[in-house]
């Protein structure tokens, strides 16, 4: 049973803040993904995700909280497809997951959405790794 450990949150301030300025990002309703590639060896894990969901749009907490728990839910049963797309490469990620949406969406399209941002960003790494292969 897939584990959503305290090696895979990310949770550093630092790491937070450079992910927001230097990351690369893509959106797909409700969601936007910013993601940053990094070379850090202190990452016990190969990916380490995030959860954001405004305070300007869900004022309550409840709310707030409700909706990061099943992203983090959700995340947890599809990061396995995340994990086989970058096994045997070198690359290590940052992910930040923004729910931008003013109305509580249902878990199942809350996971339906998840698989196709995550597959979004298996498919622009892939692109950009073999970018990155051409120019070696």
């Amino acid at each position: 049973m897939p584990k959503f450990e305290k090696s895979e949150r990310l949770c550093s301030k630092l790491a937070i803040e450079n992910t927001f300025l230097k990351g690369e990002s893509f959106y797909n309703f409700p969601l936007k993904i910013i993601y940053l590639k990094t070379n850090n060896d202190l990452n016990e894990s190969q990916v380490q995700a995030a959860f954001v969901v405004p305070k300007r749009i869900f004022k309550k907490a409840v709310d707030r909280n409700r909706i990061k728990r099943q992203m983090k839910e959700v995340y947890r049963l599809n990061k396995e497809t995340l994990y086989k797309a970058l096994e045997g490469k070198n690359i290590k990620l940052n992910i930040l997951i923004i729910y931008n949406n003013k109305n509580i969406i249902t878990y199942w399209t809350l996971n339906k959405k998840i698989k196709v941002i995550l597959q979004q960003l298996i498919d622009r790494l892939n692109k950009s790794q073999v970018l990155s292969d051409d120019n070696n």
